[in-house]
C-alpha cells in the first residue's frame, strides 16, 4: 500500500504540457489566494481543468499559479 500514492496525484505541469494541455502563467497573486479561488476566477471566462497555486516560502509575500485548459483556445484572454 505504500506505493498508490503516485496513483492519486495529480500530474505536475511538465506531463500536463507533454499531454498537450495548455497552460497559463498567473503571477504576483496574493498568498492567500488558493487553487479553487484561481479555478473559480477563470472558470469564469473559460473552460478551465485545473489551477494551482505555488508560492515563495520565505517570503510569503507574493505567490504564483498556473492555470491548464484541455484546448489553447480556451486560454486566450
Amino acid at each position: 500500500m505504500a506505493y498508490w500514492w503516485w496513483w492519486w496525484r495529480e500530474p505536475s505541469i511538465y506531463e500536463m504540457a507533454e499531454a498537450g494541455y495548455t497552460l497559463l502563467y498567473v503571477g504576483d497573486i496574493e498568498p492567500t489566494v488558493t487553487d479553487y479561488v484561481l479555478f473559480d476566477a477563470f472558470s469564469q471566462a473559460s473552460q478551465v481543468s485545473s489551477a494551482r497555486v505555488s508560492g515563495y516560502s520565505i517570503t510569503r509575500k507574493s505567490s504564483y499559479g498556473y492555470v491548464s485548459f484541455h484546448h489553447s483556445r480556451d486560454g486566450n484572454f
